[in-house]
């Protein structure tokens, strides 16, 4: 399951796979949980983005089990974080969810039809 436009999807852990979904919601419980201002995500983004990008991502796959009523595979943030950043190319996959997630897509726009005139 990955659908960057919707913030959905898959994180591979020791051989399991576990559903995210990233969007302003989980955002939002991010910023509550850690006490940081929504304005603040950029910088963190930036200056400490090897604690940041997992974080993204922890909240974004408790935001999905909240949405479906199922248990939170990884309560705590540390062993969640000590498990996914040991994966082969696990950081580099988090960065992936999170960047595609929140990327501005613009929506293709339609080129007007020009009218030709012969000489």
């Amino acid at each position: 399951m990955s659908n960057d436009f919707r913030g959905e999807h898959t994180l591979r852990i020791g051989g399991a796979e576990y559903p995210v979904l990233i969007n302003y919601n989980s955002l939002r419980i991010m910023c509550r949980e850690e006490k940081m201002e929504f304005s603040d995500l950029d910088a963190a983004m930036t200056d400490r983005a090897l604690d940041t990008v997992p974080m993204i991502v922890y909240y974004g796959m408790r935001n999905y089990c909240i949405k479906m009523s199922k248990k939170v595979p990884f309560e705590d943030y540390e062993v969640f974080c000590a498990n996914a950043l040991d994966e082969p190319g696990g950081f580099e996959a988090m960065l992936e969810m999170v960047t595609g997630s929140m990327s501005v897509q613009k929506p293709a726009t339609k080129k007007k039809a020009t009218t030709r005139t012969r000489k």
